[in-house]
């Protein structure tokens, strides 16, 4: 019994092992943090090194970020009537889907299309001050604008 309690290790060793590893430790946290903050650095002389492209004057500004691609998109006035016809599409499209499914609810709970809507609390185009899909927009020849 007496040669396993001599293999024990004491408490000043214990201690002292617990102070080595904590030094350790601490030199890891501190590497890691270097190269935490390197890597900002990094990074952020990346984002003054990348060169801005260049923006129409009559392009919003909030639009560029995410949307840079777009915003360089719309710079003559054929580009913006095809980027409207375009939204108008997709939003006349949505619409009618929207109409279609709120028909089809009013079919299945047998009751007018305007009860469905009001039990459900639609806000619909009607509602919001008679909000109208906007008219199609023409190129100079006559023709639709279109991709």
């Amino acid at each position: 019994a007496t040669c396993t309690l001599l293999r024990e290790p004491t408490n000043q060793e214990l201690d002292e092992q617990i102070q080595q590893i904590e030094l350790e430790t601490k030199g890891i946290h501190d590497r890691i943090d270097r190269a935490e903050e390197f890597k900002l650095e990094q990074e952020k002389q990346q984002q003054e090194q990348e060169v801005p492209f260049p923006v129409h004057p009559r392009i919003n500004k909030n639009l560029l970020g995410k949307r840079k691609a777009q915003a360089t998109m719309i710079c003559n006035p054929r580009q913006i009537k095809i980027r409207i016809n375009s939204q108008r599409e997709e939003w006349k499209s949505r619409k009618q889907k929207c109409t279609d499914f709120i028909e089809n609810v009013a079919d299945a709970m047998e009751k007018k299309i305007k009860e469905v809507v009001k039990l459900l609390e639609i806000e619909t185009d009607e509602m919001n001050g008679g909000v109208k899909i906007p008219p199609i927009h023409y190129l100079e020849n006559g023709m639709v604008a279109r991709r």
